[in-house]
């Protein structure tokens, strides 16, 4: 900010999800983002009645948690289905550095010339529809998904299962599971998920990247002498999702899975924790129908005071198993074959803008006129 001041430099603003949810984090209350943030925080901070004894960062958190302002706790976000503003904290992961960062980008948004944003327009055009009226007279530009998207090969070992699985179980026979870097689920309800793929007959063969220091030594010896399942500190993403063993992948909806896994066609079961996930979950779920969500792995808050979707979330064991149950048993069912349908029609959608004339390609050449 102070060299685009100082310098009088275009400043134009990079966003690797879908336009709701950067219209959530950076937009203006009255289109369903949260815009305006740190006045808010000060404003709340600086009235002794207001604040009630708190910290700034205790004032910053409850106030991400739950606006005062927001009329009967929905957010209305175009392109998305109404839901409970406390269900962008799906999971306990508040820290007070994510108030910083908030600040922050909305500053940076405020302040920006355009916005370059890797989804595809015609995929969510009421959400882009909705962001350039907001952006006014500066440019958005739906770039697509970027980056080569690299194909299965080399010796690494998530694609040495998976060829094995590809053999002994056929194509779209196995399921990627990744929480990305910085996201990771309660233990229990992780060993409720390997368990209940360990169990299942006809196996569901899955890779799943994680430190092995957050399973227990008993799960990881049941794996690896199931021969169902591998534990790796990572894998080549992209490569795993193009390999025709894989038929799904269980993700917390970070931007990068996102696209990556329509870029292939691969339907996702959705587990997300904050940031944008929570409106790339809904939309794949509910709108592209290319997914499912899990809401009765929700803790904290969002589980407290239930989903716009379904009401009450018990947040049991029992109704961990049953919906992880329902799901597993879908994914290879009717629902299972119309969401991949859908999923499928997506890649396409995504492969065509790439192309020259597309929709993405066109953007490109935009701004390369603007630089």
């Amino acid at each position: 900010m102070p060299a685009k001041e100082e310098h009088e430099c275009r400043l134009l603003l990079w966003w690797g999800g879908s336009a709701s949810a950067f219209t959530r984090m950076l937009g203006p209350p009255e289109r369903g983002g949260r815009g305006g943030y740190a006045e808010q925080c000060k404003q709340a901070f600086e009235d002794e009645t207001k604040r009630s004894g708190r910290s700034y960062a205790e004032v910053a958190r409850d106030l991400a948690l739950r606006d005062p302002e927001v009329k009967e706790d929905l957010v209305h976000l175009a392109g998305l289905p109404p839901y409970y503003q406390w269900e962008d904290w799906p999971q306990p992961t508040w820290n007070p550095a994510l108030a910083d960062v908030l600040c922050n980008c909305q500053a940076l948004a405020d302040i920006a010339d355009g916005f370059l944003l890797g989804t595809v327009a015609s995929l969510e055009p009421e959400a882009v529809r909705d962001l350039e009226e907001w952006a006014g007279e500066r440019k958005v530009l739906c770039l697509g998904p970027q980056g080569a998207i690299s194909s299965p090969e080399g010796a690494d070992p998530s694609l040495h299962f998976l060829t094995q699985a590809l053999e002994q179980h056929g194509p779209q026979s196995a399921v990627y599971v990744s929480f990305g870097s910085a996201f990771f689920p309660p233990p229990e309800q992780i060993s409720i998920l390997l368990e209940m793929l360990l169990e299942l007959d006809p196996p569901l063969p899955f890779v799943f990247t994680a430190s092995r220091r957050k399973l227990g030594t008993e799960l990881l010896k049941k794996i690896e002498d199931s021969g169902k399942g591998l534990i790796v500190d990572w894998a080549p993403q992209q490569s795993v999702l193009a390999h025709p063993a894989i038929g799904w992948m269980i993700s917390h909806c970070g931007g990068g899975g996102v696209y990556e896994s329509l870029s292939r066609g691969v339907p996702v079961v959705g587990w997300p924790f904050t940031a944008d996930q929570p409106q790339h979950a809904l939309w794949l779920s509910e709108v592209l129908d290319t997914a499912w969500e899990l809401l009765q792995v929700r803790r904290g808050v969002a589980q407290e005071l239930g989903a716009y979707r379904c009401g009450k979330v018990l947040g049991t064991e029992g109704a961990v198993k049953l919906e992880m149950r329902k799901v597993l048993e879908e994914m290879g069912g009717e629902v299972g074959r119309r969401k991949r349908g859908k999923a499928e029609a997506v890649k396409g959608v995504i492969e065509r803008a790439a192309l020259e004339g597309g929709e993405g390609a066109r953007a490109m050449e935009g701004l390369r006129r603007l630089l």
